[in-house]
């Protein structure tokens, strides 16, 4: 089992930018940054839990934010950064990449391109990022994605393609259509996850991209302040492992109670199930923190992963996770079951403040 590594909280800065073009895995990637004055600010803070990625460098409008390890983050929190006020007509104002650290490329399917957001899945654009709004942004998936693949099933009324849902295999990377899903036997389907009617003309290359959160339950701060006077924390977690199963999640003190995190089954995120409908480009979902009472200033927990709702059914466990009241954490699960070195299989918190 993998140790999880403690992840302080990374952020994006903004920088004013004229219009430009990159190279991005044979596309044409036009920065649409607004070049307005800044007048408004938010918060951003960035996870690499990729399956077998290198550490990333984290843009926000052209500015380097710092280097982010796989598995863990930048130090500090969410960046309080400028961003230019978009507007009634909620023009794209801030431009999200990542590149591989020096020397190094992403690798897999993207090669030496950078990861960047994509704001639907037939387009690339810039995030709307409203004023005094907090972003996490995780990189996830694995770097040997194939591009999504659009499918065809013969139309029962016409008899003619039409098309289809797409299947995705969680172990092998092959993706089927709908009739070659349902000609298959239920130990067989067992191993598909549904991503979706992929759209004509989708822009997502493949490999590694961004499930982004936006932090609305983020606590305000007279609710900090109550945590840490009634000795509570505030944890989410984010289902990040491309082939693990639905999972469950428990904190399991030294002495006392188990407290159950995920009591219902937290489903893989890079799948229709999981939030990502279909599952190209990158996706935003909004992220729910739970109240936790830790019964001290600070405790330590084992963190298990189950993949059963009894607990029974250990898939990982990660021990002395120190939790501290009034501290805000997003826990992941990344990399494979059965994997090795940088696929493993294994978790990571990011603490937010």
């Amino acid at each position: 089992m993998k140790a999880i590594h403690k992840i302080l909280g990374l952020t994006a800065a903004m920088s004013v930018s004229l219009f430009s073009c990159d190279e991005n895995n044979g596309i044409r990637v036009a920065d649409t940054t607004v070049a307005n004055p800044a007048t408004n600010t938010a918060n951003f803070f960035f996870i690499n839990a990729t399956t077998g990625g290198p550490s990333l460098d984290f843009f926000v409008n052209g500015s380097n934010q710092g280097t982010v390890a796989l598995g863990s983050g930048l130090t500090g929190g969410y960046k309080n950064v400028p961003i230019t006020t978009p507007g009634l007509n909620n023009i794209p104002n801030t431009s999200i990449r990542a590149k591989a650290s020096s020397g190094t490329t992403i690798g897999g399917i993207l090669g030496s391109a950078d990861l960047i957001f994509r704001a639907t899945s037939t387009g690339i654009g810039n995030l709307v990022a409203a004023p005094n709004a907090r972003y996490t942004f995780i990189a996830v998936d694995e770097i040997e994605r194939p591009r999504p693949l659009r499918t065809f099933s013969v139309s029962t009324v016409t008899n003619a393609l039409t098309a289809d849902i797409t299947y995705y295999n969680r172990t092998t990377r092959q993706q089927i259509s709908n009739d070659a899903f349902k000609a298959l036997t239920a130990p067989d389907q067992a191993n598909f996850v549904s991503i979706g009617m992929i759209p004509t003309g989708v822009s997502d290359p493949g490999g590694v991209r961004y499930y982004v959160l936006t932090d609305i339950s983020y606590p305000a701060a007279p609710a900090i302040d109550a945590a840490v006077f009634f000795n509570q924390s505030f944890v989410r977690f984010v289902h990040a492992s491309p082939n693990a199963p639905g999972v469950f999640v428990r904190l399991v003190p030294a002495v006392g109670a188990d407290i159950p995190v995920v009591p219902t089954a937290a489903l893989n995120v890079m799948s229709v199930a999981g939030g990502f409908s279909p599952s190209a480009g990158s996706r935003t979902a909004t992220g729910v923190f739970t109240v936790v009472n830790i019964g001290a200033p600070t405790n330590t927990y084992t963190v298990e992963i189950h993949t059963n709702v009894t607990f029974t059914a250990l898939a990982l466990s990660v021990p002395n996770v120190t939790l501290t009241a009034g501290k805000v954490y997003t826990v992941v699960a990344r990399g494979l079951v059965g994997g090795t070195g940088a696929s493993a299989l294994g978790a990571s918190i990011g603490q937010h403040n």
